[in-house]
């Protein structure tokens, strides 16, 4: 079965292009995946919390 190639969501879009354009070349890739960490843990809170609304529906 084949499938079609996933595009990037928004949320992680954003971010990583704002980033991108404004970090210096030596260390972009430090960066991006520092961001990409930070924003992993903002995210599971959010999901959490989005999860126990929805049990309390």
């Amino acid at each position: 079965m084949l499938h079609a190639p996933r595009r990037p969501r928004l949320d992680q879009l954003l971010p990583d292009t704002y980033v991108n354009e404004r970090a210096e070349t030596a260390g972009r890739a430090t960066v991006l995946s520092a961001v990409a960490l930070v924003l992993v843990q903002a995210r599971m809170p959010a999901k959490v919390g989005v999860g126990v609304v929805a049990d309390a529906t």
